[in-house]
């Protein structure tokens, strides 16, 4: 009896070890074989997207996170054109990478809008919504120039019961992204605050990808990942704490993980390869993403020397603006930059570099430049006169989901357009259209249920140097 019991007790002792060892080998992407007998009960699903990033006239960046490994293609097609089919190479997507798969689609031409679809380890995987993304036209002139709607928006707060203080809901309005996606955008540019970072995140990368999982699997944004071109530059709350600066010892931790969750072209220019800066071209419309943490000072030193850009992002973007043939020249930041007031982080607090910048662009003037700003939860337009010169405009767009400005304060904010001031969730989208030497931007805001605020039109030829 004895030797029995002894003998039933080593046998369950090795299936528990069996199981346990089959347990951990499980979560290795280097074990192959045995992760494909273990998944033969099923198979990986979406956790996130899929969604496209950059395109050029010959290429487009296709996106997805998984919830498991598997191998993943897409195929894609142009819409009107279905038998077209082409499909990008097959990739793994690994634990060690988030299960996340960046592809490109290289057999794609200008101007089109084209559908896609996920095929996972060979299988379609399963979304009831559909899929598209488009190429710009080409900028050599004998080509037309071609309409185009931008969709913009800043500060996505995503509540975390797991994180968040007891009974505050910092995020909401989720209803605002299939608003977004209601417009039909050739491409939306997130500008910056994408995700928010609590103290339980910022600490590692291990958090910072939590936090970014946790965003970008929302229910409620799959639709509009889907539905179009996605570009995002970043401010403090997706680089690190609030208001985090130069100093920040995560900010090479939050690059990486930008650079997993976005596909933007490239993360770095000339002369401040460090950050996320970068720049691409839609048509007659060039976009320039700035990147106002990697280098700016700490608070204490904003008095008016402290960097904001930095020397190097500041000359890159002179240089890239004179070089520069598109008709509109979107400037793209975080905070504001044209406003005048010196409040919270508005670039009036970093005195020298503004007026930097204000010099360069009037001594050496370039038509059609706007600036796209996020960072202050209300949305405002500032029109700065500038004497011999075209006004300056800055859009701030803000907020998506966090929590509005405080509605019964209203900043004395000299240059506001009047009747632009909007202490609520929203985005705007830009509409560029007109014939050639005659091109007009509108700014169109709409509230988080996609009923429109406001409306600006500026005619390209009210930006032109006279």
């Amino acid at each position: 009896m004895t030797s029995r019991t002894s003998l039933t007790a080593a046998l369950l002792t090795i299936v528990a070890s069996l199981s346990l060892h089959a347990g951990a080998v499980r979560t290795n992407v280097d074990t192959p074989v045995v992760t494909r007998s273990l998944r033969t009960a099923h198979r990986a699903t979406i956790a996130s997207g899929p969604m496209a990033g950059h395109a050029t006239p010959r290429t487009a960046a296709l996106w997805v996170q998984l919830a498991d490994s598997g191998t993943v293609e897409f195929e894609y097609w142009p819409t009107d054109r279905p038998d077209e089919r082409h499909r990008t190479t097959p990739m793994v997507a690994r634990s060690s990478a988030g299960f996340i798969v960046q592809a490109t689609a290289d057999a794609v031409r200008e101007a089109r809008q084209y559908s896609y679809r996920v095929l996972i380890d060979g299988t379609e995987a399963e979304l009831a919504r559909p899929l598209v993304f488009h190429t710009p036209q080409r900028s050599a002139d004998p080509f037309p120039v071609q309409d185009l709607r931008i969709a913009f928006g800043s500060c996505a707060m995503i509540a975390d019961p797991s994180v968040d203080p007891p009974g505050v809901s910092p995020g909401g309005g989720l209803q605002i992204f299939d608003a977004i996606a209601d417009q039909r955008p050739d491409l939306m540019v997130w500008g910056g605050d994408n995700a928010y970072f609590r103290d339980a995140d910022w600490t590692s990368i291990t958090g910072m990808r939590r936090r970014y999982a946790h965003v970008r699997s929302l229910p409620a944004m799959q639709r509009l990942l889907g539905a179009t071109n996605h570009y995002a530059a970043w401010d403090d709350h997706d680089y690190g704490p609030n208001d985090a600066d130069r100093s920040w010892v995560g900010k090479r931790d939050a690059k990486t993980v930008f650079m997993e969750y976005w596909a933007n072209p490239g993360y770095g220019v000339p002369g401040a390869e460090e950050g996320v800066g970068t720049s691409f071209r839609w048509g007659d419309v060039e976009f320039f993403l700035m990147d106002d943490r990697t280098y700016r000072a700490p608070n204490y030193q904003r008095g008016g020397d402290g960097a904001y850009w930095g020397t190097g992002q500041l000359h890159w973007l002179i240089d890239a603006l004179r070089a520069s043939t598109a008709t509109f020249k979107l400037v793209v930041n975080g905070g504001q930059v044209v406003s005048p007031l010196p409040i919270y982080e508005n670039m009036a607090n970093y005195a020298r570099e503004r007026h930097e910048l204000l010099e360069m662009l009037a001594r050496d003037p370039v038509n059609g430049v706007l600036f796209l700003s996020g960072d202050r939860h209300v949305t405002e337009l500032t029109k700065m006169p500038r004497a011999g010169l075209y006004p300056l405009y800055d859009a701030t767009i803000s907020p998506l989901t966090s929590a509005p400005y405080g509605q019964s304060r209203v900043e004395p904010n000299p240059w506001r357009v009047e009747g632009t001031w909007l202490p609520a969730r929203n985005f705007a989208t830009l509409d560029v259209n007109g014939p050639r030497g005659d091109r007009v931007l509108t700014i169109t805001v709409r509230d988080a249920d996609g009923v429109e605020r406001w409306t600006h039109v500026i005619p390209h030829r009210e930006l032109r140097v006279r």
